[in-house]
């Protein structure tokens, strides 16, 4: 199923989400198993297991800790409903669960979809050999570029007022982070290089640095695109 010209903010949304937190789940065959009791002629009783065979297609799937990217998570599930993409009304949805790591509470909050031709395609697209990497063809909008970056970019002042801004891109290959520099490029924005992260358990373990003549164009590219709860992460020399 194609996508029109007024679907294509909508799309960058999801692909700039993609390349941070989001996933599009793996499709797979699960069996569930349920036991029944029958009666025979003699009223002996035999347990069965009755196997239903369960087809998971992909879905899309973002999480976000703590709740205070709320609006964040409102506005991908709305890009969703705009191409057509089913999303319960529930969502987001607001998890606690026990951890040791987090005070012995973790809140986190999800949306999760319904399956659609069109993520089966971006599953195709961005999962290749079963793990996440950018297509080759790869092109950053502004909308995919700001998606990305409130997810899994940031940015620190430095003593002397500069600024450091980065792109989380260690979870993905080395081929992958080529392609995203590769795609700031093209829209003018250069990097210093990588920084390498050694506690990665997946993926290079690169990050990308904005090069700081860039910083500004960058900042400029994005900021019209980035919902309140994410404007802290806007700074400028």
């Amino acid at each position: 199923m194609g996508l029109g010209m007024d679907d294509v903010e909508a799309r960058d949304i999801i692909i700039g989400a993609l390349l941070s937190d989001a996933s599009v789940t793996k499709p797979c065959v699960r069996y569930r198993y349920r036991r029944r009791k029958a009666i025979t002629a003699r009223g002996e009783v035999l347990s069965k297991k009755c196997v239903k065979r369960i087809l998971y297609k992909p879905i899309f799937s973002l999480a976000q800790s703590g709740v205070a990217h709320t609006d964040w998570l409102i506005a991908v599930r709305r890009a969703l409903l705009d191409i057509g993409i089913v999303v319960s009304d529930s969502c987001p949805k607001v998890y606690h669960r026990k951890s040791n790591e987090y005070n012995g509470n973790l809140c986190f909050i999800t949306i999760r979809s319904a399956h659609h031709p069109i993520l089966a395609q971006l599953r195709e697209e961005w999962y290749p050999s079963g793990y996440k990497e950018v297509p080759w063809e790869f092109r950053f909008s502004d909308v995919s570029l700001a998606n990305m970056f409130m997810g899994d970019g940031s940015s620190s002042f430095y003593k002397d007022g500069g600024v450091d801004v980065k792109l989380a891109t260690q979870g993905f290959s080395e081929v992958s982070v080529c392609r995203i520099e590769h795609a700031l490029h093209l829209i003018g924005i250069e990097d210093t290089g990588r920084s390498h992260y050694h506690y990665v358990k997946s993926g290079s373990g690169f990050a990308v640095s904005i090069k700081r003549s860039s910083q500004g164009h960058f900042m400029n590219l994005i900021e019209p695109h980035v919902v309140p709860s994410f404007m802290y992460k806007i700074k400028r020399r």
